[in-house]
């Protein structure tokens, strides 16, 4: 937005997403002080889902990238799979949801639903984080 929000003016566009993060379809973009927090929806190996956040400076350079959870934390298995984040400073804590990945996303909803292989294929967690080092801390 720069000094003029009036007149937003493009600066750079990225183009490298997939080839950088290993995912598709970036989806939830949040600002924080000096970087820019991205969420996505699959990834470009098999698009079936399990996909990850990655992290850009404010001159839209590859920072940092962090797969959701697959693994187990307190009991509860990550499906890995990604939709929407939030974010609150003030608690250090970042929020994940779950979705589905392109194979799901990309069909048709009246074939999709009638597909019941596909239909097992949705994702149904969220993830709290620590906002500060970026590791998942529990899975609901």
């Amino acid at each position: 937005m720069g000094t003029n929000p009036a007149h937003p003016k493009l600066v750079k566009t990225i183009d490298s997403w997939t080839a950088k993060t290993g995912y598709v379809g970036p989806h939830t973009f949040y600002a924080l002080p000096g970087r820019m927090l991205i969420g996505s929806l699959s990834n470009a190996a098999d698009k079936g889902g399990v996909t990850g956040m990655a992290v850009y400076n404010n001159k839209g350079d590859f920072v940092a990238k962090y797969d959701l959870p697959t693994s187990t934390i307190g009991h509860v298995k990550g499906d890995g799979y990604g939709y929407d984040l939030a974010v609150n400073p003030a608690k250090n804590a970042l929020l994940t949801s779950s979705f589905t990945g392109w194979n799901n996303y990309m069909r048709d909803l009246g074939e999709l639903i009638k597909d019941p292989e596909a239909m097992k294929h949705f994702g149904n967690t969220m993830v709290m984080w620590n906002l500060k080092t970026m590791q998942p801390q529990q899975i609901l």
